[in-house]
């Protein structure tokens, strides 16, 4: 939105790009609304000046190369938009069919296609799959996401729960003495439910495969392992939405990039080439990006900004042999949710009814 409480501008009127389903909101009785909602202007738009008031609310200073006859300031407001779709700039994810992977203590895989057909956006809101949204962040391209409920913060609880003396480097070096397969050890990594394919808030997390001989490290190998079959079937979700394989390639920022061993483990298993950026941070440079192009100080749209701007860092292949036989365990996982979901529904059936008793 335009934010024009803030703003002395007037151009975010001009920049008026889509509009709000108002079709909805009559629907549900709330029509009202839409004349109380600012205007829908497109990622990148500048929309004006910092006002006076809030400068003077901020503590801030007008520049002194500004007009003093003007009412406004050089301090330009430019419309952003949401983390994960404006961070797909940052990320060199600029054009169609291009995808990547935001790592953290949760994973998102969002990408972008070319705009399509209301028929098409309707076939596409395939199970587990969020979009297409059109126009998201690039005109003309739509916008598509999966994502992880669970991935560093399911690695950060094993190690705090199991090896709380160990740091990550160390747990890294340690998994990567493990065999491909982790012992016979599988995790379910739905520690927080899961939001692709299944959608489902009541699944939880699963160790299969326990013996008295298993250790630290195979489970925590097998973790890093069931975090990359979880991007695996979200990739294959997002591909059956499609109906056609997404372009090699995949960019990768955030905390998994850090770990070699993990980023070999995600290219072997998703048979990707994973490209990593020489930015730490993808995030901030998408708003930079944002403010660069809307600003006219890059003399670039978005799209050109962000390729101006994104620089490629290592780049992880996957190897065929190791791809091949991660394929038995990556079955074996894909059977996991199926068999274990009904306990775990039964299981939170039963504590609510629980909880309901102990309250009357």
């Amino acid at each position: 939105s335009s934010g024009s409480s803030g703003s002395s501008g007037s151009s975010g009127s001009s920049g008026s790009f889509g509009s709000w389903p108002t079709n909805l909101l009559k629907r549900i009785g709330m029509e009202s609304l839409v004349s109380k909602l600012p205007p829908v202007v497109q990622v990148g738009h500048l929309i004006g000046d910092v006002s006076q008031n809030v400068l003077k609310d901020l503590g801030l200073k007008t520049n002194p190369v500004s007009d003093s006859t003007s009412n406004t300031s050089s301090i330009q407001v430019i419309c952003g938009g949401g983390d994960a779709f404006v961070g797909v700039l940052g990320m060199g994810v600029n054009s169609d069919n291009h995808f990547g992977l935001m790592t953290g203590s949760s994973n998102v895989l969002c990408g972008l296609v070319r705009s399509l057909s209301p028929e098409d956006t309707a076939i596409l809101h395939h199970h587990g799959v969020f979009g297409a949204f059109p126009n998201a962040v690039i005109a003309g391209l739509s916008l598509v996401e999966a994502g992880q409920p669970s991935s560093g913060s399911m690695l950060q609880w094993l190690r705090k729960t199991l090896a709380p003396d160990q740091s990550f480097k160390q747990l890294d070096r340690l998994a990567d003495q493990v065999p491909i397969g982790s012992g016979g050890i599988l995790v379910l990594d739905c520690f927080q439910g899961s939001r692709t394919p299944y959608v489902d808030s009541k699944v939880r997390g699963a160790i299969v495969g326990l013996s008295l001989a298993t250790t630290a490290q195979q489970i925590f190998r097998s973790a890093m392992e069931s975090i990359a079959f979880g991007t695996r079937i979200a990739t294959e979700a997002i591909q059956r939405a499609l109906h056609h394989k997404i372009s090699d390639g995949l960019v990768v920022v955030g905390g998994a990039t850090r770990s070699p061993v993990f980023m070999q483990i995600y290219a072997d298993v998703l048979g990707y080439e994973l490209v990593t950026l020489s930015s730490p941070d993808a995030a901030l440079l998408s708003a930079a990006i944002v403010a660069a192009s809307g600003s006219k100080a890059s003399g670039m749209d978005l799209v050109g900004t962000s390729e101006k701007y994104v620089k490629k860092g290592k780049v992880y292949r996957p190897d065929l042999a190791r791809h091949r036989a991660y394929k038995f365990y990556y079955q074996q996982y894909c059977k996991m949710y199926s068999s274990l979901y009904p306990i775990m529904h039964e299981q939170d059936r039963y504590r609510n009814m629980s909880d309901s008793k102990s309250l009357t």
